[in-house]
């Protein structure tokens, strides 16, 4: 699906292509990402919630809190989660979509960016930490 959904392909137009690509086992890459993927994902996302729901609750003073903002709260650990998962959704969706290459375009592709990635990323800490020292 994510390879007729990458190259906007019928259903038969992406069957062909994926079996004479790499016949049958050509349907099955990323399928050690997704498994990994979906139970991790579905647990991470429902300890988030409730771990959060609960740590608000035993603290006197965040229990006091409406429950829209713990909701909130618990929302935003959970998407932190998912986030976490992203690099395994790549793996997976890019092992879907270029088959047997795409570790190499993969890892290619972290190479080229990866130094950008992380001036970024230090800038936004930096920034962050500083207008955090600023507040108090």
């Amino acid at each position: 699906m994510n390879y007729q959904y990458r190259y906007g392909t019928t259903l038969t137009q992406a069957a062909h292509t994926l079996l004479s690509d790499g016949g049958w086992t050509r349907y099955y890459q990323g399928l050690t990402a997704a498994l990994i993927q979906g139970p991790v994902s579905r647990f991470g996302d429902t300890a988030a919630n409730a771990g959060i729901l609960a740590l608000l609750e035993s603290n006197p003073y965040m229990g006091r809190l409406p429950s829209l903002v713990k909701t909130a709260v618990a929302s935003v650990a959970a998407a932190a989660f998912r986030m976490i998962l992203t690099p395994i959704d790549t793996v997976k969706t890019t092992l879907q979509t270029q088959g047997r290459f795409g570790i190499k375009i993969l890892k290619a592709r972290v190479w080229c960016f990866f130094f950008s990635l992380m001036f970024f990323f230090w800038a936004w800490l930096i920034d962050w930490l500083n207008r955090y020292e600023n507040t108090e």
